[in-house]
Formats: C-alpha cells, structure tokens, sequence
C-alpha cells in the first residue's frame, strides 16, 4: 500500500460491483462481503472492550490547544499585527522545518492538541490544528472543503477517490450553507475503500507539503493554508473551496473514526459513531453510505437499504452510494430494482481507470491481447500519469508481438516513475528488449 500518496482520510464506504463479462471473471466472481482487514490506526484506544463504544471528543476537544503551544504562538506573533503576517508567522511556527515541523501522516485523524503533540496528522488533523492555533491568534480561521481532479488510487480490494480540506483565513464573517456541495457530494475527505465485489470507503490522499498562499479576495478567504502541494492554486487552475461550518468538519472527523472502528471488526461502535457524525452533519450523504454499508455488514438488510436510499435521496451524484444500492439489489436477487442503478454505475466505471485496469488484466490473462490494449489504453487516457500503467501496457505489447510499442510505454514508465529500485527495474527491461531485438532503449 502506497500511503505516501495518501491524503486527508474520511471515508465513504460503498459497495463496488465489477461490470465484467463471467467469462472474464468466471469461477472467481466471488459475491459475499469481505473482511477488508485492518489499514488505519485511529486516534483513541484500538482494542476497545466489545461492550464499550469508544469515548469520542467533542468540538471543545477536538480543538483544544495546550497552554505549551499557546506561548509559542504568543512569543512567535508578537510584533505582528497584519492578518498577513500574523498568518506567514503561524504557519512557519507550525510547519517549518526550524520550528515545530509538524509533518503530514496519512492515518493521523487527529485532533489539534493530538496533532502537536505528535508533530503529525492527516488533513483533517492538520486542519484541526491549524484551525484551532489560528483563532488563538485572533484570526478568522475555517474548514474548506476543496474541489480536486478525480483520481482513483488501487489497493489490494478497493480504490481510494481523493477529495481534499483545507483552512482558509477570512477577513469578514463567513456564512455556512448546510446543503452545500461538502455535504451532498459522495467522499468528502473521505476514504473510499472500492472492493472489486463489495465494499467501498473513500480517503483522500496526495503527497504532503504545507504552503501558504495570498488569495487576495474580500469574499473568497483572503489567505489559503494548504497542505498538499499539488492543490495549491498556482498547480491547478480555477480551484475552489468551499468554507464548511466546524460542525460538518467534525462529522467527517467522526466519520473516520468509524471507519477506523468498522475496519477493526467493531461494527456495532461504528454503527454508534456514524449515528453521532449524523447527530453534527445530516445532510452528509457519504455517511449515511458509511452507515449503510456497516449494517449490510451486520447483516441488518432493511437498515441498510434505508441508509443507502437516504444517502441517493441527498446526493444522486453520490456514485458510492449508487454503486452500493446497485449490488445491495443485485445480491438480494432484487435485480429490477438493480437496473434502475445500473446505467449509473456504467458510466461511473467507464470513468474509473480501475475499471479498465480490471478488465485488461483479466483479457490479458486470457491472451485476449486486443481486448487487454484496448483497456490498458483507455485507463491511460484517464490517468496519463501512472508509471505502473504504462508499464502494464507494455507487458500487453510485448506479448502481442509489439515491440517499439512495448519499448514505448517502458521508457514512459521508467521517465514518470520517482522511485529508485522501480526505475531500475524499468531500465533493465529496456535493456532485455535491446539485447533481444537491437533497438536502442537506453534511457538516461
């Protein structure tokens, strides 16, 4: 699991259904839940008593600052007055390397005090810290949720969909929406585990970097702390944020809290904690999906079709919540209801390069080499970016008899690719493929 990748972790859980032809998957087409193991560690006690849901913070604790980091914000402002520099001042106090140096880590749901104590947290960790130092300072701090290019990211048994949070430092008082995009869309900050059968959770996830940016705007924040590098505005073009009320952010704070709890087998406290992020956010169409998803788990199906009807009803672009209601129906042999969702899941797989990637793998072990380039192609127009893709493609080439094209892809995958032993490895093949056929590959 690449988790230098990963980013804000939230979760929508859906349930994910392969639109594979059963000749492909065949035997191995498998239809029941799967247990999707345990990959976060949460921010309270990990083997709580059965009986006992887990105490949670409330918004006083969650953005509680010690006394400790109080004196260091005093004595690092003092002298600054301008919203500018007071703003500049905290965020080298909290990220710079000469100072605190609080470093991003993709499963530190923390809360703010957590957050500095541990010199790490993911983006609502980071958020929460920030956010609480901020109004210390006297400034106007608040969540913003962050519209971000769809990607997909590959685990062993589900995707990961990014969505993105960050604080943005107003100059005059700020109004909060409670249907606002943040809670109708399907993942914000959330993780969003895409099972190749069933279960589906939604992260976000990007690599890490802190910076400061001047916005310049009476109504949009005038001061943008980001935490990802690549979602600066200066990399992406007519980016827009979305400031969410500190309620909505800690229902996505509880959200992953539950999920952390769902993936280590207490389904009976997630169950209780998504109720409580509900309880700050109940508009928040992605926990509902959550909620629904655990109870399908329990095996409680009218629950679960209720929450998953609930979260479609706030949110029919919620493509989580579609995919689960689809194979919610479909396992429960209800398929005319299972067909009203099926042309959303169509055109939300022919979006998701992972579908593609699916399907071409399983073509390609079939020595349907036509079929498996066809795929490998389209899942590289979606995301031209991924080394493992190209290399994957040049497989396919290769024993399709197309060398220049093998050598190709190779030599993209070994220019995109950042890791050392990877590109190695790329180059080596190369270098097999120049032994083997006399074209030059050298790639330096």
């Amino acid at each position: 699991m690449n988790t230098a990748v990963w980013f804000r972790i939230l979760f929508t859980l859906v349930v994910s259904l392969w639109l594979i032809p059963a000749h492909v998957y065949g035997q191995h087409h498998h239809t029941g839940t799967k247990d999707l193991g345990v990959l976060t560690v949460s921010t309270y006690e990990q083997s709580p008593s059965l009986n006992r849901v887990p105490s949670l913070p409330s918004k006083a604790e969650v953005l509680h600052i010690s006394n400790e980091l109080k004196q260091l914000i005093d004595d690092h402002l003092e002298g600054y007055t301008s919203i500018r520099r007071r703003s500049e001042r905290l965020h080298q106090l909290l990220f710079d390397p000469a100072y605190q140096n609080i470093q991003y880590s993709p499963n530190a749901t923390h809360t703010a005090h957590e957050a500095f104590i541990k010199k790490t947290g993911n983006c609502i960790g980071l958020s929460n810290l920030f956010v609480a130092a901020a109004r210390y300072a006297g400034l106007n701090a608040h969540y913003q949720s962050v519209e971000v290019p769809r990607q997909w990211q590959l685990q062993e048994s589900y995707f990961i969909v990014p969505e993105h949070m960050n604080v943005g430092i107003f100059r005059k008082e700020v109004s909060f929406n409670p249907h606002n995009k943040r809670s109708k869309r399907p993942a914000i900050q959330t993780r969003n585990y895409l099972d190749n059968h069933l279960g589906n959770f939604t992260r976000n996830f990007n690599q890490a970097g802190s910076s400061f940016e001047a916005v310049g705007d009476e109504v949009r924040p005038s001061y943008v702390v980001e935490f990802v590098s690549i979602y600066a505005r200066r990399n992406i073009k007519g980016i827009q944020y979305t400031a969410i009320s500190d309620e909505q952010a800690l229902a996505e704070y509880y959200n992953n809290l539950a999920v952390d709890q769902l993936e280590l087998g207490y389904l009976d406290h997630a169950v209780e904690i998504f109720k409580t992020a509900l309880g700050m956010n109940s508009k928040a169409s992605f926990i509902w999906s959550n909620l629904g998803y655990t109870y399908k788990r329990k095996e409680w199906y009218d629950d679960a079709e209720k929450a998953y009807l609930k979260a479609f009803s706030l949110n029919k672009k919620n493509y989580s919540a579609v995919k689960n209601l689809y194979v919610f129906y479909d396992k429960l042999g209800q398929h005319k209801k299972a067909l009203r969702y099926k042309k959303r899941v169509d055109r939300y797989n022919q979006k998701n390069p992972y579908y593609h990637q699916a399907l071409a793998d399983q073509y390609l072990a079939l020595d349907d080499f036509k079929k498996s380039i066809y795929h490998y192609r389209k899942m590289i127009k979606l995301v031209p970016s991924n080394n493992v893709f190209h290399h994957k493609i040049a497989i396919a080439y290769y024993k399709a008899g197309k060398i220049k094209a093998s050598q190709k892809h190779l030599k993209k995958a070994h220019k995109l690719s950042t890791l050392g032993e990877q590109k190695l490895a790329y180059q080596g093949k190369l270098d097999s493929l120049n032994r083997l056929y006399g074209h030059s590959t050298q790639h330096h």
